[in-house]
């Protein structure tokens, strides 16, 4: 007596092409090829700048103001990841917004307090009003 009959058999191969198909059409939905790193102080966007898809770290460093005087700070980007390097004491005392690491999406930030910084990564495929789960 078997315990697999050949429908049963046909029924589970149907059952896994169907589930694998999402797959096929869905493979580069979420792709960070066209991703950008947006870096805002004070509600306003100072930079934008390529993410990088490598293994090896690349630097971006871009001017900001605070109190009339101006500063540098430091992007760190590889692996389609991006985090922002210790800004200096004097601006921001605490290491609050080095220690939150790497950042790879967009449902994620950095902030740097009082500097007023916010780096964030902004895909382009993704840049409808309407979220795909409310239609």
């Amino acid at each position: 007596m078997k315990i697999l009959k050949k429908g049963d058999i046909v029924v589970i191969v149907i059952i896994i092409v169907l589930s694998l198909i999402p797959m096929v059409f869905f493979k580069n939905e979420f792709n960070s090829d066209n991703a950008k790193i947006i870096v805002s102080q004070d509600s306003k966007i100072i930079g934008t700048y390529e993410l990088n898809t490598g293994s090896n770290s690349q630097y971006i460093e871009f001017d900001f103001e605070m109190d009339g005087k101006k500063y540098k700070a430091t992007l760190e980007t590889k692996n389609s990841q991006v985090r922002l390097l210790r800004l200096p004491k004097e601006v921001v005392p605490k290491s609050i917004h080095a220690d939150m690491s790497w950042i790879g999406d967009d449902s994620k930030i950095i902030v740097a307090l009082p500097a007023k910084l916010v780096i964030s990564i902004e895909n382009s495929k993704n840049d409808s009003e309407i979220d795909s789960i409310a239609t």
